[in-house]
């Protein structure tokens, strides 16, 4: 389901849609639709939403390829999708509603079979180039978990270079500003340019308002701590308010409105 957030009084509520998925890992909104990357039982699901009314406009499944996908990019007439279970971000011709022609942009390492030996995670544009999270290989490749992969970085795939090292679990790469921020979930903490911000248990889901960031808060994988939103001053980087969410695992922050 998706959850929504009135930040003018912190309060939380859901929406229900009339779709048979089992989370949705991915929000971008661009040209009046917010679309969603949602999870059946098998693949993923493209979710295209009016953003003004959150009505659900369409919904298209993204085909065999496609698997687990953590994150998504609406950018122009492309939409890019972070397809976790095969290694690859996959670039899609939209077409308002509809995304079509797939073709694969980028493997961390094409010599490797299709499958999640990097775990990648978000994806974000900054200055025309397109950057990927990711939390690199495990040290015990036959460690079901990703307990062992300590080594994550974030990637320019435009123009193959590393750009952040040896962080640990990132996700939900954005621009703030003139600066770039990602959770370094592991850790409890979240990075905004220079500044590294304590939040606790396992940070994921990041978006940013004109004064404000609003981060995800999910209970580590041993299921201690707790499930909220977490928001806080842009400019001292203080929490102005904690807003409670249901006990499910957060995946993804959209802001769709500013407040008025």
């Amino acid at each position: 389901m998706l959850g929504f957030i009135d930040p003018a009084n912190d309060t939380y509520s859901t929406k229900m849609y009339p779709l048979d998925i089992r989370g949705v890992t991915g929000l971008s909104l661009t040209g009046g639709y917010l679309y969603a990357a949602a999870q059946p039982l098998m693949g993923s699901t493209l979710m295209v939403l009016d953003a003004d009314t959150l009505r659900l406009e369409s919904s298209q499944w993204l085909g065999n390829d496609v698997m687990d996908v953590h994150s998504i990019l609406a950018l122009g007439d492309k939409l890019y999708v972070v397809s976790t279970g095969t290694d690859e971000v996959i670039e899609y011709q939209l077409y308002g509603q509809t995304a079509s022609d797939p073709r694969v942009i980028w493997r961390p390492d094409p010599k490797l079979p299709r499958g999640d030996w990097h775990h990648l995670t978000s994806i974000c544009s900054v200055a025309g180039d397109l950057l990927v999270t990711a939390f690199g290989r495990k040290a015990d490749t036959q460690e079901p978990h990703w307990s062992t992969a300590l080594n994550g970085f974030v990637h320019n795939i435009t123009r193959d270079t590393k750009t952040i090292s040896d962080v640990q679990h990132p996700h939900s790469l954005r621009v703030v500003g003139d600066e770039l921020a990602f959770c370094e979930s592991n850790l409890g903490l979240l990075h905004v340019g220079k500044d590294q911000i304590h939040v606790g248990s396992y940070p994921r889901g990041l978006d940013a308002s004109v004064t404000s960031l609003f981060v995800g808060i999910s209970a580590r994988r041993d299921m201690s701590g707790e499930y909220k939103v977490l928001r806080i001053d842009r400019a001292n980087r203080s929490v102005e308010s904690e807003i409670a969410t249901d006990d499910a695992p957060l995946y993804d922050i959209a802001v769709i409105k500013e407040i008025e």
